[in-house]
């Protein structure tokens, strides 16, 4: 009772989709459970209202896999239905119509399955070149994962004979326009067309007959033409033909992306032969030299080219908004603006997933893939705490210190962070109105709570790093991943009596100075005053003494 058909197909569908959705068995262990649910309907269905017309099938658009919306309705019209569903699972695989949004449109030429209204050709109806590239980026962005476990229940063998030998023309005709149908056959070639009467006229949807239909002694129907039953071609199945040249590489520095492709050509499957299985392309990562400037972003690049195209007649200046959820789609927004838009389904190959981290992981194909250290796709390398790739952490020390002095005014130096640095902590030991301030060589130059202005809490760029600074009432802590590329200052704001700060980080043994003899600080302090020079006529006294 919760299903309800209807002649209107948008509440049809919505009922439908709605009630399979409650049917399924959640888990894909289960026998019954289904990625994708197919109405099949004899009511005369249409989009828009609630009366008959022409339409046949309606579908979510990228709707397979997500479980409210991985479902369609199909019209049945016979045995040509099945292109109905071909039609509408291509449209829950993202699938456009041929000619909307793309360069498919088949005007002039034989239709495909995409096409927007479902026309017959005496040739089988195939794949436009626009819905195989549709349906290949929906599967490389891992949308239909959904379908990558194997079913629990056995598969269902088909037939071994052609449909047009289960079903006669009379069969056909029936299953078209009702059980008083029968074939025309006073009309042209079945193999071409199929008219089927309708009351006392002929009628056709200009369909032909399936493949094994009888059209004379020891004839039928293949692929459009009458032959004999002798000379039905045998299925051939389909090779991988040689990999092709690896494309020009996505980045000219910091790492991009390469790919190259093979075809299943060698031969091409026929007749039903089956299509090769394995990978259709393969990527590599290609100059991994750090660029000069990473400023602008690879990113924000591709953010600024939407800076001439007008949005909603102006013209704005973009920057990038990373998504956390989708970190392969390109979302910008209005440098003064409070609102961001999706520009591009997928960045770049080689865009970084997260801006900003130690990560190397980076998107191909819109989809964030794992990069090891050694740059290579999915292999898990790590560094070890020494930056060393599959290391095991001897080649490097980490230095402890702790900065005591109770008194200070201004800005006092706490310690210095070497280039090359990993895994940096900076902690105050108790709470204080103090604060920590980072600096470079130049004395001018801040990185953080520089000029007497106190930051918020945040991640901020530091030497080529990022430093995550936290202040949790007056305790305030800095960590970095590293590696920094100059040296950092650590210096404390002071305002009242400090309780000490503790500071350490990892750097190579052959870039440890530790063991060095460090030059003695020194600062002057008064002391007692000397016997005076002179008992009378003018003389002098000292009370100042370096320590």
């Amino acid at each position: 009772e919760d299903l309800k058909i209807t002649h209107h197909a948008d509440n049809t569908l919505t009922s439908f989709c709605k009630w399979q959705k409650k049917i399924n068995i959640k888990g894909d262990n289960h026998p019954t459970h289904h990625d994708v649910a197919l109405l099949l309907t004899r009511k005369d269905i249409c989009a828009g209202m609630n009366r008959p017309c022409e339409t046949l099938g309606l579908s979510h658009v990228s709707g397979m896999c997500q479980p409210h919306r991985s479902c369609s309705i199909n019209e049945d019209s016979g045995l040509p239905l099945a292109f109905t569903v071909a039609h509408e699972l291509g449209h829950n695989f993202g699938i456009q119509h041929d000619g909307t949004g793309n360069d498919c449109e088949p005007i002039g030429k034989r239709p495909f399955i995409m096409s927007p209204q479902l026309l017959y050709d005496t040739s089988p109806l195939t794949w436009s070149r626009c819905s195989r590239e549709y349906i290949t980026r929906f599967l490389d962005r891992g949308w239909g994962l959904c379908l990558d476990d194997l079913p629990i229940k056995e598969a269902v063998e088909l037939p071994a004979v052609a449909p047009g030998v289960l079903y006669d023309v009379n069969h056909q005709c029936r299953l078209q326009y009702g059980a008083q149908s029968v074939f025309c056959d006073n009309m042209d070639s079945v193999c071409n067309t199929l008219w089927c009467t309708v009351g006392n006229t002929c009628h056709s949807k200009l369909d032909a007959a399936v493949d094994g239909t009888k059209c004379g002694e020891n004839k039928w129907c293949f692929d459009g033409d009458c032959i004999s039953t002798e000379q039905r071609p045998e299925s051939t199945n389909g090779n991988w033909g040689v990999w092709g040249s690896w494309s020009p590489c996505s980045r000219t520095c910091s790492a991009g992306i390469q790919s190259a492709e093979r075809h299943c050509n060698n031969p091409t499957p026929k007749y039903g032969g089956s299509y090769c299985l394995g990978e259709r392309k393969r990527f590599r990562i290609c100059n991994i030299k750090a660029c000069v400037s990473e400023s602008p972003s690879f990113r924000q690049m591709q953010c600024s080219q939407f800076d001439t195209v007008p949005y909603k007649g102006k013209l704005l200046q973009w920057i990038p908004v990373l998504s956390r959820i989708n970190p392969c789609e390109l979302h910008c927004r209005p440098v003064d603006g409070y609102f961001s838009e999706k520009m591009l389904d997928a960045v770049i190959d080689g865009t970084p997933c997260f801006e900003g981290n130690a990560s190397r992981d980076m998107c191909i194909n819109g989809i964030c893939k794992n990069v090891g250290c050694d740059y290579e796709i999915d292999s898990n390398a790590l560094e070890d705490r020494c930056g060393v790739c599959q290391g095991n952490g001897s080649t490097c020390k980490t230095v402890k210190k702790t900065f005591d002095k109770t008194e200070g005014l201004g800005y006092v130096d706490i310690g210095l962070i070497p280039e090359g640095a990993r895994e940096i902590r900076i902690e105050e030991v108790a709470e204080a109105g103090n604060f920590l301030a980072l600096r470079s060589d130049d004395p001018e130059k801040y990185f953080l709570n520089g000029g007497w202005i106190i930051q918020w809490n945040g991640d901020y760029k530091v030497a080529g790093t990022t430093f995550t600074y936290e202040r949790n009432g007056n305790l305030e802590n800095l960590t970095s991943p590293g590696p920094t590329k100059e040296p950092v200052w650590i210096q404390l704001l002071f305002q009242e009596a400090n309780p000490g700060v503790r500071f350490e980080y990892t750097v190579r043994r052959d870039l440890d100075h530790e063991n060095e003899i460090q030059p003695p600080d020194f600062f002057w302090r008064y002391g007692l005053w000397t016997v005076c020079t002179a008992t009378c006529g003018g003389g002098k006294d000292l009370n100042i003494s370096p320590e």
